[in-house]
């Protein structure tokens, strides 16, 4: 019986160093509804539902 090959693992992706390119800016990951952002600040602009992940230093999140 002839072995299958195993599809390559993909390249891990570094989310801050993603985000630091561009600050304050939503970064969207292809291949799905993930998106980074490096907060440099108050964010503004349409609300969002989803998952609050910090990496490095803190969110201060404020719910309706």
């Amino acid at each position: 019986m002839p072995t299958r090959s195993r599809p390559e693992v993909p390249q891990a992706l570094h989310l801050a160093r993603l985000a630091q390119g561009t600050p304050g800016q939503w970064v969207a990951l292809p291949g799905g509804q993930v998106r980074c952002l490096n907060l440099s600040g108050r964010v503004d602009g349409p609300a969002l539902t989803g998952w609050l992940v910090c990496l490095t230093g803190e969110a201060v999140v404020d719910l309706p």
